[in-house]
This record gives C-alpha cells, sequence and structure tokens, in this order.
C-alpha cells in the first residue's frame, strides 16, 4: 500500500469487504481473502459523490467520499461534524481540499452557493418541500377565509399537494411556525 492509499476504517461494516481511500479522493473496494478490488465511482447524491455500503446488520447505507477522505486524513482534535469543499466543488475530493467544520463554519463557507429556490433559502428551508413560506402563507389565508367557496381538493390541486397535507396545515400539525392572522 503506497502513501496516498490507507484502509478505511469506519466502524459497523459488514467484514468480507473493506476499502481503502486515497487523498487524490478515490475509493477501492478491497474483496477479502482476494487480491482483487475495484475504484469505485459512486453516484451523485445532493451533488457530493457518494458509494453504497453494507452494514454489519446487513441494510445499506451511502457514505459521503468527501467524508471518507476527511476521516482518514485529516484529523478532527476538535470533533467537528461537517467537511466544506475549499473550492466549493463538490466533485472535487482531495484531500488537500478539505477541511472539518462546525455546522456554523459549513453554512457560512457556502452561503453564497445558496440560492434563492422557489422564494426560500435552501439555509433556511424544509427539506423536500413542495411549498414556500409565501404559498403557505397564501394557502392559510384561504384556508381561514370565512367566506371561503373553495373546497379543500381545490386548494389541494391549486398548490399540487395533497388533500391530506391541506388538512394537516389547516389543523397546525405541518407548517406551525407559520402564524397568519384572520382578516
Amino acid at each position: 500500500m503506497s502513501d496516498s492509499w490507507k484502509e478505511y476504517g469506519a466502524e459497523g461494516l459488514i467484514e468480507k469487504r473493506s476499502f481503502l481511500v486515497s487523498k487524490d479522493g478515490l475509493v477501492k473496494k478491497l474483496y477479502t481473502g482476494q487480491d482483487k478490488y475495484k475504484i469505485l465511482e459512486g453516484a451523485i447524491n445532493n451533488g457530493y459523490r457518494a458509494i453504497w455500503v453494507t452494514k454489519a446488520d446487513g441494510k445499506r447505507t451511502a457514505k459521503y467520499v468527501h467524508k471518507m477522505i476527511a476521516e482518514t486524513f485529516l484529523p478532527n482534535k476538535e470533533n467537528k461534524e461537517y467537511v466544506v469543499h475549499l473550492d466549493h466543488n463538490k466533485l472535487n475530493n482531495v484531500a488537500d481540499n478539505l477541511q472539518w467544520a462546525t455546522l456554523e463554519e459549513w453554512k457560512e463557507h457556502n452561503k453564497d452557493l445558496f440560492r434563492m429556490m422557489k422564494g426560500r433559502s435552501r439555509l433556511d428551508s424544509i427539506p423536500n418541500s413542495k411549498l414556500t413560506e409565501a404559498q403557505v402563507i397564501r394557502l392559510k389565508k384561504k384556508l381561514l377565509d370565512p367566506n371561503r367557496k373553495a373546497k379543500i381538493s381545490t386548494l389541494a390541486k391549486q398548490f399540487n399537494i395533497s388533500q391530506g397535507q391541506v388538512y394537516r396545515i389547516l389543523r397546525g400539525e405541518n407548517w406551525a411556525h407559520i402564524e397568519v392572522k384572520k382578516d
């Protein structure tokens, strides 16, 4: 094994396979008892390269390559949880391009990258939501209007959400932090 390749030691992975990671941002999958290995390309997940690994309990999980490289090559004396790409290129997983960060440091590092999407900042949004805060305000105003003639099913179609979601918003189960005053 050269200096640029090291064994990746994560707890809870299946023992029949092990991984080597390089300072150049590559991952090799090794098979126990064999001299056989494969350099993994992985998949792109949220813009980051990830590989699938099998845990000891048989379940599969995704591991981000940049995190594997950082855990192997970068000291983390302060136990920071996040890894930032210094050049902002999520696919450049070279060890020299990575740095450990706190959540606040990660947000500060990436603040210029977050574009306003559908009227909301990705830093402060609810993940996987179909609605923006502005849409929720409009929907809540319509729901609270005493002269409302629109049915729940019509509002659901209008906002491209399920009727159940409209009812959950009406009852305050979802989007409860958005308050709208009755007119």
